[in-house]
């Protein structure tokens, strides 16, 4: 295919619960990981949603890692719950309105 550009990272991701037990020079452990969107003011957030602790009273996505589309100055939309039992991929199609496929997978 030509054109077609790929690009692949793992990422550990901390509980929302677990703020306070992270550090700031943590390589591998992320509690919020941002793919920014080229053609928006918009982002993905990545986050693992475990309704504890100072999130307990979450309602959406518990004890997945949540999805979600938005920036600071627009609307924020849930896109999807990722676990890897009943929901283990998230696809977008036309990401950044260029054609492309955004892939995210949960193991």
């Amino acid at each position: 295919l030509g054109g077609l550009t790929a690009w692949e990272t793992k990422v550990q991701l901390a509980s929302i619960s677990q703020y306070d037990m992270l550090h700031a020079n943590d390589q591998v452990t992320k509690l919020i990981v941002k793919i920014p969107m080229s053609n928006s003011v918009d982002a993905i957030y990545l986050f693992f949603n475990v309704a504890k602790g100072m999130n307990a009273g979450t309602g959406q996505f518990v004890n997945q890692v949540a999805i979600v589309r938005g920036s600071p100055t627009t609307a924020s939309y849930a896109l999807a719950g990722l676990d890897k039992f009943t929901q283990p991929m998230f696809l977008m199609e036309d990401f950044n309105n260029e054609g492309g496929l955004l892939v995210i997978k949960c193991e």
